[in-house]
């Protein structure tokens, strides 16, 4: 995977001397390292970091601090860029005024299998719809998801990066420590500058593709953005959510019997992630709340 990552980027429109590609090397196990140094040594931009604090937080914090450039951006290793990536970012950051504190744009499926019938192209996509311009929809502050997303260094040095509690940590499923850095950015700087063109294809595993991963993804989904949106804790907003998801709760049989065709099962599998993010959402409140009262 990581192959066809670092080929994206030395494919770029931009020119090489205005770019560089960190690789970080996050102890793994396989020929990772051996790759890495390979292109490290035919490509004067490309340099290779280790970090030995387990966990993808950890990685990110290491590349932005070994980074030299005035913007700093971020991609899978499983994802490909799209040869315009860089060209379009740097455009965004210079000609759009007042400038973003950050830069995002689409994360589009890329299936080496093919999916089932009931998962949809929504659970691997990333966007924010066809328009480009400043993000002003509901959500906005959570900002752009990992794999295509890019922010001005300044922001780093003065907000400390991402929080190592948060993210994937080894075999560990763990999300949103970028929604959360977004999140505390967006409070001084809410300037999140999206545009379609600048395009990531990210690669989806089998794995990715079951029953099981994409409930424990949605419930820890509603767990992490829950902890991020505590000042929403009021009664009123739980009790909201909480009947959203009775609502889902009896709704779900009722789609699980009628929905017989693909079409229809996609719709129900994506009723079903989302009560199960609610769930999540509800249980981290809960717990909040009860602390707190305590």
């Amino acid at each position: 995977m990581l192959r066809g990552c670092v080929e994206s980027l030395i494919q770029q429109t931009l020119p090489g001397d205005l770019y560089e590609v960190i690789i970080v090397d996050n102890n793994s196990d396989d020929e990772t390292n051996d790759m890495a140094q390979r292109y490290a040594s035919s490509h004067q931009n490309i340099r290779l970091v280790h970090e030995q604090a387990q966990g993808l937080s950890h990685a990110r914090n290491r590349g932005w601090k070994e980074a030299r450039g005035k913007y700093i951006a971020y991609i899978d290793d499983d994802a490909r860029a799209a040869p315009e990536w860089c060209a379009f970012i740097v455009h965004a950051f210079e000609t759009v005024n007042p400038q973003p504190a950050a830069v995002g744009g689409e994360i589009l499926p890329l299936y080496d299998s093919p999916p089932p019938p009931w998962f949809s192209d929504d659970f691997e996509r990333h966007t924010w719809g066809n328009d480009k311009g400043f993000l002003r929809l509901s959500g906005a502050k959570m900002g752009f998801s990992g794999s295509n997303m890019t922010l001005r260094r300044d922001l780093f040095e003065k907000f400390g990066g991402f929080s190592t509690s948060l993210g994937m940590a080894g075999g560990k499923i763990g999300v949103a420590e970028e929604s959360e850095f977004f999140a505390r950015v967006y409070e001084h700087e809410p300037l999140f500058w999206y545009d379609p063109a600048i395009q990531v294809f990210h690669h989806v595993p089998l794995k990715n593709m079951s029953i099981v991963y994409r409930l424990t993804r949605a419930f820890k989904s509603g767990q992490t953005i829950a902890r991020i949106d505590r000042k929403n804790f009021q009664q009123a907003e739980r009790q909201k959510v909480a009947k959203r998801c009775l609502l889902l709760a009896a709704e779900i049989p009722y789609r699980f019997l009628l929905d017989k065709q693909t079409c229809r099962m996609v719709n129900f599998a994506k009723r079903l992630n989302f009560f199960t993010y609610l769930l999540g959402y509800l249980f981290s409140a809960e717990r909040a709340n009860f602390w707190h009262d305590a």
